[in-house]
């Protein structure tokens, strides 16, 4: 890498102008960093802050720019009137998750020195294949309803490289949370760069997050039909998260008033029986819808200003000091930031 992970981290962070005495960081690694130098690094540079890290697939990007290989990418939060608190562990089965959660929120709250409180938001990073529950247990641990963003952490090519960490402590196999007691009004924005096409079925036969029949036909064949004229001819057994990024499917989650919004699910491999694997749990007799997206829709297009989305929503706050906390959320990864 050239410099050490201290020197990158810090000249970074002084190009960027990020100040010193952030309450909290969201940060996203490259698979390829050493969580033992990377942390006293971060450490030193944002000494006050609470760390929420991540690894990434192949990089990130924010409304500027894409930034791939080795970068290391940093959000953090100034909010001297607000709380954040993070915590990390890992676990070895799925049964361990439900009380593993409680423990993180408890410590993170403690560290956030408002135990006992519902936060204006919880965010989350896991290892993939336990998401879903970890959303769960957080809705069951406060028992009212609080706002949860994030996503998996990733790694380049699938191959379980990818780890999490607070400011402490990194794991294979685990789960961040980060609670957020801020002091300005929080709320959510669902954007997720794609669009519906023609071609929609039923799920007909599924396991989790296993598609292995749509209308009845092999779920691979299916895709293969719908994306003909998109997508290389695809092998079974094939990894097929690369291919599929702008072609994945999704499924009709709720609706905002008049608007629907759907949950992108992305196709990770092509199976040697033509079903298909995910990165989200299937039910049976759903409706699956196919999406569609490119380069601009889907990275460009976020580089809409936060004025120009707030003004779209008709929201009273439309300024970065009236509306410190806004995310522009993938409705599958919302880790992504614009």
């Amino acid at each position: 890498m050239g410099l050490s992970i201290y020197s990158q981290v810090y000249h970074q962070s002084e190009r960027s102008n990020l100040p010193s005495d952030l309450d909290c960081i969201i940060v996203t690694a490259p698979m390829e960093c050493d969580p033992l130098s990377l942390l006293p690094a971060l450490n030193r540079s944002f000494p006050r802050a609470q760390k929420h890290i991540a690894t990434s697939c192949k990089g990130f990007f924010n409304q500027d720019h894409v930034y791939l290989d080795q970068s290391i990418g940093v959000f953090g939060f100034h909010d001297p009137l607000g709380s954040y608190g993070s915590a990390a562990g890992g676990f070895e089965l799925e049964s361990d998750v439900d009380h593993l959660v409680q423990q993180l929120l408890t410590t993170a709250s403690l560290r956030a020195e408002r135990s006992g409180e519902l936060p204006s938001l919880v965010w989350m990073s896991a290892t993939p294949g336990f998401e879903e529950q970890v959303i769960n247990s957080i809705q069951s641990f406060y028992r009212a309803k609080v706002m949860i963003c994030g996503g998996s952490a990733a790694d380049n090519m699938i191959e379980a490289q990818w780890w999490i960490a607070d400011q402490y402590n990194s794991f294979s196999q685990g789960v961040v949370l980060t609670t957020m007691y801020s002091s300005a009004q929080v709320f959510t924005r669902l954007s997720s760069g794609y669009f519906l096409t023609e071609h929609s079925g039923i799920v007909t036969s599924c396991d989790q997050r296993l598609i292995k029949e749509i209308d009845h036909q092999p779920a691979g064949l299916v895709y293969q039909r719908w994306n003909r004229q998109r997508l290389p001819e695809l092998s079974p057994g094939d990894v097929i998260l690369e291919e599929s990024t702008y072609s994945p499917l999704a499924t009709l989650r709720g609706s905002l008033g008049s608007l629907s919004y759907f949950q992108v699910i992305h196709p990770r491999e092509l199976r040697e029986d033509l079903s298909i694997s995910t990165f989200a749990h299937v039910d049976l007799n759903q409706m699956i819808y196919q999406l569609r997206g490119d380069e601009e829709s889907v990275i460009g297009g976020r580089g809409v200003s936060l004025r120009e989305r707030l003004l779209r929503q008709k929201s009273p706050y439309t300024t970065y000091e009236e509306c410190s906390l806004f995310f522009a959320l993938d409705a599958s990864s919302p880790s992504r930031i614009v």
